[in-house]
């Protein structure tokens, strides 16, 4: 049993990390037309 809730954190951690990124994508590019 504990290794499938390992394995269930492992993925946790992934799709928050893919979040953290498609988030740090998306004010990339709302600031494009930014100057600076």
């Amino acid at each position: 049993m504990s290794n499938i809730i390992g394995l269930l954190d492992i993925g946790r951690g992934a799709l928050l990390s893919h979040q953290r990124a498609i988030s740090t994508t998306g004010h990339n590019i709302a600031n494009v037309n930014t100057p600076g």
